[in-house]
């Protein structure tokens, strides 16, 4: 299959730092927190907030609904019987309800919110077999759909949440050793598409798509035709129309690694594939710049090759795909595992002091983000790269970018940093960033320990700032000075800032 030669267009940068500044709207702590744990905070727009907070001496949890004023309107315990071995939380932010899912050991719990009546409803459901565990799960109708193990063989799980049935599936063609990599319904929530790997090689032909109906039935599977010299790693579907989507993703060039070596697209009409395109990552110019070191010599190196076109490879976070008003947007996060080298003393049995270095992991290093702009067809219309600054390095990998709509009608890709936001608009052929700051200033507590904070989208031009907090005690003594905890706090803050066009 032949490769697009269209010229790359190079991005423009232009920086903008924005007058508008965080603005604390209301905010609410939870003091006592050495003997409780909050296992989830989510978001659900212009409902509120639901928090899960566990209490590790009880042994219990509570589900706490706050309004977008941050007002507790509901505390309501949530009873498991047996150790929990899972935990979820999943439903459309359009929902009416949310759904949480706990697994004991020989049953689910389904736990139902009423967003509006600030109810809950409780379902208890017996294992069909309670060796089974979740992996991923989605809901799609009135069923939730669970991808996950079997005595070690990948299965699906579906659970009919009005009659309480269960049916295990194994998916067609699925082996032993396979995965699913997505599970994404269409708008009408009348389909869900199930994209996995039937294998764990990453030979030829080991990618597959299936939909599952309404009524919980699968189709025949789909074969995704792709070029043998490449091998797809992940990928989602986003859907068209009745029939037509795009199934989209990153694709790699040894079936022994999890490295991306660039974009794939690939384009559907009545279940038939239309075509396939590779966009390599070594066609975006100014990402090499933000290479480490020693990948970028070895960048270096594969490029002078005759005939090499991809030359550099990543791991990465993808997004799902993004539709813009000339076709398509592709989105994927550059990290690379980092380590650093780390010498300690120690006494040994002679009580000599020995030094001993070794080479420890800090965290993952987000480098850069690289961006790709299709027409309906598929064809590039411009690819792009900006960096990625969280002065941190988080110790999980997940998606730090969030793409917004702003007032003016533009996607807007937005990451958060701890001084603020970093918010970038491309725009003919331009990439325009504007910087949000002072965040810090708003947001600190005088006398406080602050750990582990976040800051996630809410809605509007809202967003929650959370984290733990510590309050302590010093003394000076004889000998040396003592610092104690005195109190452990969870906060939540609502900040907001106007979303203005770029000018």
């Amino acid at each position: 299959m032949k490769h697009l030669l269209i010229p790359p267009i190079f991005a423009l940068f232009l920086c903008f730092t924005a007058s508008a500044q965080f603005r604390t709207e209301s905010s609410m702590q939870l003091s006592g927190m050495d003997e409780k744990t909050v296992l989830s905070i989510r978001p659900i727009g212009r409902k509120g907030l639901l928090m899960l907070l566990r209490d590790k001496k009880e042994k219990s949890c509570k589900l706490l609904s706050f309004s977008t004023g941050l007002q507790k309107e509901a505390e309501l315990p949530i009873h498991v019987d047996g150790s929990w071995k899972n935990l979820g939380l999943f439903a459309n932010e359009d929902s009416t309800s949310f759904t949480f899912l706990f697994v004991g050991k020989s049953s689910w719990f389904i736990k139902t919110f009423d967003t509006q009546k600030r109810t809950l409803t409780e379902e208890t459901y017996k294992m069909l077999d309670k060796d089974f565990v979740v992996r991923e799960l989605v809901r799609f109708k009135d069923k939730m759909v669970i991808s996950g193990l079997l005595h070690w063989r990948p299965r699906m799980l579906v659970l009919d949440l009005r009659s309480g049935i269960q049916d295990i599936l194994k998916l067609p063609n699925m082996k032993n050793k396979g995965n699913v990599v997505s599970m994404t319904t269409d708008s009408g929530n009348k389909r869900l598409a199930i994209f996995f790997r039937k294998t764990r090689s990453k030979k030829r032909g080991e990618m597959n798509l299936v939909f599952m109906d309404a009524d919980g039935k699968l189709s025949s599977p789909f074969f995704l035709e792709k070029d043998s010299r490449y091998v797809i790693i992940d990928g989602s579907v986003t859907w068209i129309d009745e029939g037509s989507f795009v199934l989209a993703g990153t694709y790699g060039l040894s079936r022994f690694s999890n490295h991306a070596a660039g974009f794939f697209f690939s384009r559907w009409e009545n279940y038939v594939q239309q075509s396939l395109q590779h966009y390599s990552f070594s066609r975006f110019e100014d990402h090499l710049d933000y290479l480490p070191e020693d990948h970028r010599k070895i960048v270096d190196v594969e490029r002078q090759h005759p005939n090499v076109e991809n030359f550099v490879q990543n791991t990465v976070v993808f997004h799902p795909v993004y539709a813009i008003d000339s076709g398509y947007r592709l989105i994927c996060e550059v990290y690379y595992r980092k380590e650093e080298y780390v010498t300690t003393q120690t006494k040994n049995l002679k009580g000599e002091i020995e030094e001993k270095t070794e080479k420890v992991f800090v965290g993952y290093e987000y480098t850069d983000a690289l961006v790709l702009d299709l027409d309906e067809k598929g064809n590039r219309i411009g690819g792009y790269c900006f960096p990625i600054h969280l002065e941190r390095r988080p110790r999980k990998v997940s998606a730090k970018l969030w793409a917004l709509k702003s007032r003016s009608g533009e996607l807007q890709i937005i990451y958060a940093y701890p001084n603020g936001l970093m918010i970038h608009e491309i725009k003919d052929h331009q990439i325009r960033t504007k910087r949000i700051e002072e965040l810090q200033e708003e947001i600190a507590i005088p006398d406080r320990i602050t750990n582990n904070a976040g800051l996630i989208y809410w809605y509007g031009n809202s967003y929650l700032f959370f984290g733990n907090q510590m309050s302590t005690e010093y003394e000076e003594g004889l000998f040396r000075d003592y610092e104690w905890v005195t109190g452990r706090f969870y906060f939540v803050k609502k900040v907001t800032y106007t979303q203005e066009a770029f000018q």
